[in-house]
């Protein structure tokens, strides 16, 4: 039996000319007021450039090889981009209805209450900064090797921490349109490079044919399934947080959805057709031991690159050196574009917090809908700090760890949102013309929160088993993520004892 929707939501007895109920008006106030200054094309760009597609294709995927040893990851990659399209379909269903800087904290908390919201939102923050660090770290791993081979000058780890981490900082504080630019600028010339290599490799297969074994799903059991899942879902970080830039695009019920769901398909479109192009030229077989040493390459170790051995088979010896610091060069361009978005990312969901009277009121949002300088710097200057911790002990082994917290802490946050769908959904009387009805909303959702939701399980017990140093660190990749999420559960409990009208209005009242 399907109630009355949540408390906070206006409804209209009226119907519109298409058949469904008006979506409730925003709430009238100062920041929503602001005209909206970026459509569809601007915000799939913010969303794509999260995560960069050469930044995937020679960074998270050797990765998810490297450690997994799954032969048919193309397949794996697909089964993940397909959950998370089924996601952002019952994601795009509550950004339509729900209009709040929050974003997906904030549909959390219509269908499962303030507390779990607020508690997935100190995960998320807590995701996306680990992210940042890692990404920080992979910067500056690349900006060393290049220079290295540019000038034989090798760069200090802390001063490159350093650099990096200002400029991801500066660039966060651009305003969206200007910072459109910077990452089609740095889209386009990953383009470049993705296209040469994905037609070089078709072109030029290992063994003279043409090869598709790496689509046969009878090699998804070559190694660890659960594991190769869980590292490909965290290459997809970053599209979840359009509905946060709700106060600053034009027609957010239309726009957010869309966007998303586009960001999540050309990812997941371009991810399969270049990871088989590659196991094309490299041979399905030999994926993983050329994946070897990826990630210690990639954060400044002794390990060799990925993206040289491929350039090697497609071009030889003789040029492979400067293609691949051409590649470099766009891979740590990347790595700075999606931190800047990471960072940004986190910023409003501190911002969102604060102007639900969660966190302190110099934390809320400006006049023009952009987060304030304190909290811009917040995830950049703790990620900072945690890249100089790293760079003083085993850097790639940290660098793992990272990723991995921040996989496991957003698939959980992708869990309780389709969860608080599946419940909005049932418990209201709303109605839907889309995809099959409401019900097919909550198909979609279920089918993404299973997904999803075995993710976290599985990594959650069985990663500190089989990630290095497990035995020692292994119990980080599960207590990160919960008790960041308890501290959330905390400050609610908290408020609704201390001032008990601000709970009652978060998620609800900018």
């Amino acid at each position: 039996m399907r109630n009355d929707a949540p408390e906070g939501y206006e409804r209209s007895a009226s119907w519109d000319s298409v058949g469904t109920l008006p979506y409730p008006a925003p709430p009238s106030n100062s920041v929503l007021q602001q005209p909206r200054r970026i459509g569809s094309t601007e915000l799939i760009v913010l969303l794509f450039m999260a995560h960069p597609p050469l930044n995937l294709i020679w960074g998270a995927i050797p990765t998810a090889y490297q450690f997994s040893g799954v032969v048919a990851l193309p397949l794996v990659v697909g089964i993940a981009g397909l959950t998370l399209m089924a996601f952002a379909i019952g994601y795009g269903s509550m950004a339509r209805r729900i209009r709040h800087r929050g974003g997906i904290y904030s549909f959390i908390t219509h269908g499962l209450g303030p507390a779990v919201g607020v508690g997935s939102s100190f995960v998320a923050v807590l995701a996306y900064t680990a992210l940042l660090a890692s990404l920080i770290m992979l910067a500056c791993g690349s900006t060393i090797g290049l220079v290295a081979n540019l000038f034989d000058v090798r760069l200090p780890m802390p001063l490159c921490i350093v650099v990096a981490t200002a400029v991801i900082a500066a660039l966060e504080r651009l305003r969206l349109r200007a910072l459109v630019r910077v990452l089609v600028a740095v889209g386009l010339a990953q383009a470049a490079v993705i296209i040469g290599v994905d037609v070089a490799s078709v072109a030029e297969p290992a063994g003279g044919d043409v090869s598709f074994h790496a689509l046969d799903p009878a090699w998804l059991l070559t190694g660890s399934i659960g594991l190769a899942l869980g590292l490909t879902m965290t290459a997809f970080i970053g599209s979840e947080s359009g509905a946060s830039y709700v106060d600053e695009v034009r027609r957010p019920e239309r726009t957010i959805p869309r966007a998303t769901l586009i960001s999540y398909a050309a990812t997941t479109v371009v991810l399969v057709i270049s990871v088989w192009a590659i196991s094309v030229t490299v041979g399905p077989e030999n994926m993983v031991a050329a994946a070897q040493g990826q990630l210690q390459s990639q954060t400044g170790g002794g390990g060799h690159p990925f993206v040289q051995t491929v350039i090697e088979l497609l071009v030889g010896p003789a040029h492979a050196l400067t293609v691949t610091e051409l590649a470099t060069a766009a891979l740590a361009l990347g790595c700075l574009a999606s931190g800047t978005m990471r960072a940004s990312a986190s910023s409003r969901q501190l911002s969102a917090l604060a102007g639900d009277g969660v966190l302190p009121a110099t934390l809320k949002p400006l006049p023009d809908g952009r987060s304030p300088l304190q909290a811009g710097l917040v995830a950049p200057v703790i990620a900072g700090l945690m890249a100089l911790v790293i760079a003083v002990t085993d850097t790639s082994i940290g660098v793992l760890y990272l990723i991995t917290i921040a996989g496991l802490g957003i698939a959980g946050v992708l869990t309780l949102s389709s969860l608080a769908t599946i419940t909005w959904f049932l418990r209201s009387d709303d109605t839907e013309s889309g995809f099959f009805g409401w019900e097919g909303q909550v198909v979609a959702a279920g089918f993404a929160m299973v997904t999803t939701g075995f993710v976290f399980c599985y990594g959650l017990y069985r990663l500190p088993q089989v990630v290095p140093s497990g035995d020692t660190w292994g119990w980080t990749l599960w207590a990160a993520p919960v008790c960041a999420f308890l501290c959330g559960v905390g400050v609610v409990l908290a408020l609704r004892a201390w001032k008990p009208h601000v709970p009652r209005g978060i998620g609800r009242t900018q």
